[in-house]
């Protein structure tokens, strides 16, 4: 179950810029938020141990929710951990293959793998969690809910001290899901343990900039959305740590230099194609904006100020952009309580680790 001083958890892909973004948040930070890691291979990588190895770099000795992210796709390479993925998927003797990679990692919090299985395969797969005396989470996508839905919460019907997780993924207006969340909240899941915590999840980063020029302020509403459901003891925020989900790759051309900068519910973009703004000319334009803080002491905020100086020093790649973005991001949604002055008064010096 979620620690009652948690009150955020990021979705995260094991992607270069989402690792390089927790890696790079203090101590304070990472003990201020949760994530649900979504397993795929690392890049390059031979086994999925090295993507386990690689988040637990960046977010050491602390617990996390672990699922599959079962939209990668790579078909054909010919990898051990593309096999192994493929293994863990199998649903045989309770998702065993998934029982016994998850126990070589403690920290690790299992999300239920549920898919093609009655109440008593999914019952069978969580007595055998709780032999490795660790705590598990129920993790549903709202959007294209399970059909085996009742066995699900008929094998959790007696179950308590885990955590549910309800995933909206990528929506142009979390306000849209309102009756989405609301709906399985009162209806299905009504009937489970009401001090079970839910988590409502969902992103809304835009996924098109051509038509941004300049500064645009995008909002986003994803805190109202989880504000105003009701029906259950306690309801934690969670999204995407400002990025997306997976999607398959199609190619495309390198985007135009553009620089993300968050607010506590809003993004600074700044992109000017017209122009031919570089990476600097966009950081330039970010430390002008309304809502730019300077002094959070975070390496997302000091690579925008770098970046001002000088582009070889600090963001000149699609993916320096994205890290820094999902940084400040995540700090910020850690720390939503606080205001300005607060922020600037964190202390986030970590001890020194010979």
């Amino acid at each position: 179950m979620i620690p009652d001083t948690i009150n955020y958890v990021p979705t995260l892909g094991i992607r270069p810029s989402e690792m390089n973004a927790v890696e790079y948040l203090p101590g304070l930070t990472k003990d201020n938020f949760m994530p649900c890691i979504l397993l795929a291979p690392w890049v390059g990588s031979t086994y999925l141990k090295n993507s386990i190895e690689r988040f637990e770099k960046a977010y050491p000795e602390k617990q996390y929710f672990l699922d599959i992210d079962r939209v990668y796709s790579n078909e054909s390479s010919e990898r051990p951990a593309i096999n192994e993925m493929k293994d863990l998927l199998v649903p045989a003797g309770g998702y065993k293959n998934w029982i016994n990679f998850i126990e070589e990692y403690p920290n690790a919090y299992p999300c239920i793998q549920y898919q093609g299985q009655d109440a008593n395969q999914i019952r069978q797969q969580i007595l055998a969690i709780k032999e490795l005396n660790r705590p598990y989470c129920l993790r549903i996508n709202i959007e294209n809910i399970a059909q085996n839905i009742n066995n699900i919460i008929s094998a959790f019907a007696t179950e308590t001290g885990y955590t549910i997780i309800l995933e909206g993924g990528w929506v142009e207006e979390p306000l849209t899901l309102m009756s989405n969340f609301s709906g399985i909240i009162l209806t299905q899941l009504n009937t489970l343990d009401q001090s079970v915590p839910i988590v409502i999840s969902c992103t809304s980063f835009p996924k098109a900039f051509t038509t941004m020029v300049g500064i645009s302020d995008i909002t986003f509403t994803n805190r109202q959305l989880v504000s105003q459901l009701t029906g259950r003891d306690r309801i934690v925020y969670g999204d995407w740590g400002s990025a997306r989900p997976r999607e398959r790759q199609l190619g495309g051309r390198r985007p135009e230099p553009r620089i993300d900068y968050p607010a506590k519910d809003l993004w600074h973009i700044a992109r000017n194609k017209g122009e031919e703004w570089t990476y600097q000319d966009a950081a330039k334009a970010i430390v002008k904006a309304q809502n730019w803080h300077g002094d959070l002491g975070i390496w997302g905020e000091e690579m925008i100020k770098r970046t001002v100086q000088s582009q070889s020093l600090g963001i000149n790649s699609p993916p320096k952009s994205v890290a820094a973005r999902i940084n400040i991001h995540i700090h910020r949604q850690a720390f939503y309580s606080k205001n300005d002055t607060d922020l600037t008064e964190l202390n986030l010096e970590d001890d020194y680790v010979d």
